[in-house]
């Protein structure tokens, strides 16, 4: 039987767009069939083959529909229906605030540091759940942002968090008498944690041992209806009361504490704060509605 020149060739360039668009990516090497044609196209399109995934189920003709780029990204397109739409949050209004407090006998001068910013949630009403007052969605969320807190940390600085609870387990699961350990990533194992952090039993938030004590609080600001619908304005605040000044070396040289806290730990510790309420600002609304009573 005698075949014609034209359908080699129309038959060999069918085979280099196969191969070229369905083996090439699941071989371990790309293969460049580009350039090649007629009896080079059919060499390429079987080597890619028996050296890919020539026979299974992505095996196709070459009259079928390749899928291209653009389809793929339309495939890779997010979409999240929320439980409630966000809503047009309240300003942030963020403030920071440092005390620093004289040194006892025989302690370091320890520092008082403060901030407060606004949060924002969508209300929701009208479901049998929802029951909620304005006083019992603070509370709760509360909680959720002291379990967000040391996290936030431990990613903003680089440092490796030990012996915490799983992330969505709330922040009662923190052990009161075992502390988590915020360690360096750097650092061997035989070194002292950076920060112990231990629930604390009467207050919503941590005793960090001899760096102070972190608390987290949220308190309803007022309701207030945007275009978008109902929402629920809380005052997030989180304090870090005894903080060191400086560290113990900088007790036995006996000066320069105060210069190295206002020059080096203070703007660590404000740029980690300040980035902290900005992404509960800025998120806790696309996970979180207040289900209030009516």
């Amino acid at each position: 039987m005698r075949v014609h020149p034209k359908s080699i060739l129309r038959l060999s360039r069918c085979m280099k767009q196969w191969a070229s668009q369905l083996i090439a990516p699941k071989c371990p090497c790309r293969f460049d069939v580009s350039g090649a044609t007629g009896k080079h196209s059919l060499r390429f399109f079987v080597v890619g083959g028996f050296s890919g995934s020539l026979a299974g189920a992505n095996a196709t003709f070459c009259d079928s529909k390749v899928p291209n780029a653009a389809e793929d990204e339309d495939d890779e397109d997010f979409d999240f229906n929320f439980a409630k739409p966000p809503v047009v949050s309240a300003p942030i209004q963020l403030k920071f605030s440092v005390q620093v407090k004289p040194s006892e006998a025989g302690q370091r001068p320890t520092a008082d540091i403060q901030v407060h910013s606004t949060l924002s949630l969508p209300v929701e009403r009208g479901w049998p759940r929802d029951q909620l007052e304005p006083k019992d969605v603070a509370s709760f969320m509360a909680e959720v942002l002291a379990d967000r807190l040391p996290r936030f940390a431990a990613d903003f600085w680089n440092l490796h968090l030990v012996d915490a609870p799983l992330q969505l387990r709330g922040y009662q699961q923190w052990s009161s008498e075992h502390p988590a350990q915020l360690r360096s990533t750097w650092l061997p194992k035989i070194c002292p944690a950076c920060v112990t952090l231990q629930r604390l039993p009467s207050e919503i938030g941590f005793d960090l041992g001899p760096s102070g004590k972190l608390t987290v609080a949220c308190e309803p600001v007022g309701l207030q209806t945007t275009e978008d619908g109902e929402r629920l304005d809380l005052q997030v605040s989180t304090a870090l009361n005894g903080f060191p000044v400086a560290g113990a070396a900088w007790g036995w040289l006996g000066c320069g504490g105060r210069w190295w806290f206002e020059r080096f730990r203070l703007p660590t510790l404000r740029k980690m704060l300040q980035a902290y309420h900005e992404m509960v600002h800025e998120q806790m609304m696309l996970y979180y509605v207040a289900a209030l009573k009516n």
